[in-house]
């Protein structure tokens, strides 16, 4: 029976460990021109997230422009 226990808590040690990797988001807002005016990429708690998107949001406004937020890193070329 212990054996079986341990085994259960190792598994689920695992999926924990898993289930805990940093989300990230990369916004870019573009003016009405289709250039870049912002490109940021916020990764941890949601709350970060969030205001890296506002950030976005509010740049894209003030110039008339569109903000997109795509999960994920960006991979450098």
């Amino acid at each position: 029976m212990k054996k079986h226990s341990f085994f259960l808590n190792l598994a689920s040690l695992v999926l924990l460990g898993l289930s805990s990797c940093v989300k990230c988001e990369t916004c870019t807002a573009l003016d009405t021109q289709g250039e870049v005016l912002y490109e940021a990429e916020s990764c941890g708690r949601k709350s970060v997230r969030d205001e890296g998107k506002t950030n976005c949001e509010n740049i894209a406004a003030a110039h008339g422009g569109t903000c997109g937020c795509v999960k994920g890193k960006v991979e450098d070329n």
